[in-house]
């Protein structure tokens, strides 16, 4: 989870949500059996447009973030990306 969460903050302070005072994100979660389902919502404050090519980030996401059992999505809004992403937890 820090890894993912890590790559998110520093994507956001480079290019997101994170860069201008006016941006906003907010983390969600919720918990089904063992799974941890999480979701990052950016919202840049201002448009954004998606990316041409992904980089390390978005393998970092699709290896660990399926943990869960759902394989991970990334959507981009006029405003942002939403990511959503699974992880195992302990009993």
């Amino acid at each position: 989870m820090a890894l993912i969460l890590g790559e998110l903050q520093t994507n956001a302070l480079k290019h997101g949500a994170l860069r201008s005072d006016h941006g906003r994100i907010r983390i969600s979660g919720s918990r089904h059996g063992n799974a941890l389902s999480l979701r990052w919502a950016e919202d840049c404050g201002f448009e954004v447009t998606p990316p041409s090519e992904t980089g390390g980030g978005v393998q970092l996401i699709n290896r660990l973030g399926g943990a869960g059992g759902t394989p991970p999505t990334i959507n981009w809004s006029k405003r942002g990306v939403v990511i959503e992403f699974d992880l195992r937890c302990a009993d």
